[in-house]
């Protein structure tokens, strides 16, 4: 009974070291389920957000080609600006890979994607992403690539690929935006 005393005595003190060991490890465990869900909504978050303005800069690349055999059928031209006499304002649009933004006039050729510039500063062109700099606006490096190809399936068609990578959280991604323009006058 002495002993019984003594061991219940003992055991009101306080807790002993391995229930203070588990009863940390539950509450460390109850606690890194939630933060682990947080840090991985943040990422997906941020996923998301490079991935739609990929999208859009892709997209913008199909829409700027489009402009560009508009403006040539608008101007009286081929609408592939290839058959010569070509009056300006026309562009050539021929089988290759490209740069394009809204200051280019022109296709560029390139061998390889193009790296994206963004400009942030307020005024008329506020938030435009552009390769190159037209002059004095405020250049902001961004991980964003593009390349626009060009190729002829058919005689009065013009397929355009407009591809835009990036590399995020040590990852190379990218998204494609295909179309195919038709001849019209």
């Amino acid at each position: 009974l002495a002993l019984m005393s003594d061991m219940m005595r003992r055991h009101k003190l306080g807790f002993t070291l391995i229930e203070t060991v588990v009863a940390l490890a539950r509450i460390t465990a109850a606690a890194v389920g939630p933060i682990t869900l947080a840090v991985r909504g943040v990422l997906h978050a941020r996923l998301s957000r490079s991935k739609l303005v990929a999208l859009h800069l892709a997209e913008e690349g199909i829409e700027l080609v489009r402009n560009k055999r508009d403006t040539n059928v608008l101007g009286g031209n081929d609408w592939r600006g290839s058959v010569l006499p070509c009056d300006l304002p026309c562009v050539p649009l021929d089988n290759g890979d490209y740069k394009i933004d809204i200051f280019t006039d022109s296709l560029v050729s390139v061998a390889v994607a193009a790296p994206l510039l963004f400009h942030r500063s307020v005024g008329l062109w506020s938030g435009v992403y552009y390769h190159d700099d037209p002059g004095g606006l405020d250049n902001i490096p961004t991980p964003y690539t593009r390349m626009v190809t060009i190729s002829t399936p058919g005689a009065n068609q013009m397929k355009v690929v407009s591809r835009v990578a990036w590399d995020e959280a040590g990852l190379s991604r990218h998204v494609e935006v295909e179309t195919v323009l038709w001849q019209w006058d």
